[in-house]
């Protein structure tokens, strides 16, 4: 599969709107500032694992949530920690190996990660080491 040009967008605006909060409110509960909330907002802050945690925990909701990430609904009852570590991890080797990939094909990667956690009972290194393996072969795939 190519590389897309998307840019990952995420909801995390509309999300604390919802809920009638302002930057400054979020930025209190994240133990941060209201301007860092705003860079997180607009993609102009990196999205790292540490922060889609964070930011699943003050919101109330899983991380695909926040980065829109349609995921198949055998995950509905997912642990929304480790669904969050998988969509950091994938994330983050997508950063890493520079490829820019849809949020549907995301989804697909974190739902087959996800299932193999579950299966297998992989603990949080090889879960990590998975969801790379994953990104460093459909970076393989496309060329």
């Amino acid at each position: 599969m190519a590389a897309t040009k998307h840019k990952l967008k995420n909801n995390i605006q509309p999300l604390r709107e919802e809920r009638g909060w302002s930057q400054e409110f979020l930025a209190g509960k994240l133990h941060t500032t209201g301007p860092q909330i705003n860079r997180l907002e607009k993609g102009q802050r990196k999205l790292t694992v540490e922060w889609l945690l964070r930011l699943c925990s003050a919101l109330d909701v899983s991380a695909d949530e926040i980065v829109g990430i349609p995921l198949s609904k055998s995950k509905s009852g997912a642990d929304p920690v480790m669904l969050g570590l998988v969509v950091g991890w994938l994330m983050e080797a997508c950063g890493k190996y520079k490829i820019r990939q849809t949020p549907k094909e995301i989804g697909k990667w974190t739902s087959y990660v996800y299932a193999e956690v579950a299966e297998k009972d992989l603990n949080f290194k090889e879960t990590r080491a998975l969801a790379f393996q994953i990104v460093k072969l459909g970076r393989a795939k496309e060329k």
